[in-house]
């Protein structure tokens, strides 16, 4: 359990709630002072997920020589033993404590790293051992649990043990929301600036029963940083996936909503679902091996290819709401059919069979 840990003040100047990167911005930084006559002191407390426990805090102690040795040494301490940073092998410095490794902006942080956990924490510097101290901004690696899953961040340092200036910056932090990921040092995501919500090739309107992938513009376009969760407003009217995929169940209009959780940024549209155009029962997508209607989507011309023997007499082109728009005898086993001028969007294929009259509906998307 993490354990709240003594901290100075710390005034946020960015905080990304997000399912992606986390990055947590100290403005000002925040600052611990070494002197030569307290014996220790804590500060720079770190709360990753921003749940108002601490994670992990710096401590630096300073001895006297009394008990056989002396001088200071900076430690970052963790809120328990599932938390651990990146270290030099297994060196340690005067009091025993292992070694922080520096890492520079770039580096990789995950499981493959050589990790360690101390109770007294592990150590950044002291007399013997400078490390850290006039490296200018560094980064430690960081490895820590939320509900019992391991999450991989930074934090970013920089430290100064002159005589006149004993101090240690923490300046920013950040980690990987995602369990079991790893992050860049210095890595603080790219989030979502805008986003925009519509239809799959632009379509707002949708036959009952159909599906529409729904389908989002974002800016910047290199935003990775990005987690979407799609909702409707009524779900008696229809039902969206996780992955934006819309179904629809009755006639109606329903207004779909998509959220970035990385950054917040929302946007939503309303579809119109209509019902199945006049004497269109049902729909059924046909199998392959009874007839090859291609490409589809359309540009120009659309195939038709019917294997010998299967009965399709007459190939009926329907609008979206329904009016039928031309008709085409099966001469042979195969038919073209010109769309090119036609406006883009949905249209139906009603096939008739020669001997049962059945009517099965195949959806074309013209582009």
């Amino acid at each position: 359990m993490k354990k709240a840990l003594l901290l100075t003040t710390l005034i946020l100047s960015a905080f990304i709630s997000n399912a992606c990167i986390k990055h947590t911005d100290l403005k000002p930084d925040s600052t611990i002072k070494m002197d030569g006559t307290t014996m220790f002191g804590q500060g720079g407390g770190v709360d990753f997920d921003n749940d108002g426990n601490i994670d992990c805090s710096f401590t630096w102690y300073w001895f006297s020589g009394g008990m056989g040795f002396g001088g200071w040494q900076m430690t970052i301490n963790a809120n328990d033993s599932t938390t651990k940073y990146i270290v030099t092998g297994k060196d340690t410095l005067q009091f025993g404590e292992r070694i922080v490794t520096p890492l520079s902006q770039g580096k990789s942080i995950d499981a493959t790293d050589n990790w360690a956990y101390s109770q007294f924490g592990c150590a950044l510097a002291d007399s013997t051992k400078l490390n850290f101290s006039g490296l200018g901004d560094k980064y430690i690696g960081v490895q820590f649990t939320i509900n019992n899953k391991v999450h991989y961040g930074w934090i970013l340092v920089s430290f100064d043990s002159s005589a006149t200036n004993r101090q240690l910056d923490i300046k920013s932090f950040a980690y990987n929301t995602s369990p079991g990921l790893g992050i860049v040092a210095g890595d603080t995501g790219t989030a979502i600036d805008t986003i925009v919500v519509f239809g799959k090739g632009g379509q707002d309107t949708l036959i009952n029963s159909n599906t529409l992938q729904m389908e989002t513009t974002i800016t910047p376009t290199a935003a990775y940083n990005k987690e979407l969760e799609w909702k409707v407003d009524d779900t008696t009217l229809a039902s969206i996936s996780a992955t934006g995929l819309l179904t629809a169940k009755k006639v109606g209009k329903v207004k779909v909503t998509v959220t970035d959780s990385c950054s917040g940024k929302t946007d939503d549209t309303t579809i119109t679902i209509k019902p199945l155009p006049v004497g269109i029962t049902k729909e059924k997508i046909m199998s392959s091996t009874t007839i090859k209607i291609y490409p589809n989507p359309v540009n120009d011309i659309l195939y038709l290819e019917k294997e010998s023997g299967i009965n399709y007499k007459t190939a009926i082109l329907h609008s979206i709401e329904g009016k039928q728009l031309k008709a085409y005898t099966f001469e042979q086993d195969n038919l073209e059919i010109n769309m090119k001028e036609l406006p883009s969007g949905l249209y139906f294929m009603v096939l008739v069979n020669t001997n049962t009259d059945l009517r099965e509906v195949v959806r074309i998307t013209k582009r």
